[in-house]
């Protein structure tokens, strides 16, 4: 699954690195109903909090 979840990223021009930080930072507090925002080909960046996590490492 994981591998799936990274080759998406590649895919679609998301770094996974970013990606992963930044989804397991915000899924705890995400609805269950809109996981699907969370996925790769429709993940937004956070660039508020996450922001400077993802892209100061």
């Amino acid at each position: 699954i994981l591998l799936t979840l990274l080759e998406t990223c590649k895919q679609n021009g998301v770094n996974p690195r970013h990606y992963l930080i930044d989804v397991l930072e915000r899924i705890q507090d995400h609805p269950a109903n809109r996981l699907h925002e969370l996925l790769p080909y429709h993940w937004e960046p956070c660039t508020q909090a996450c922001g400077e996590n993802a892209s100061g490492e």
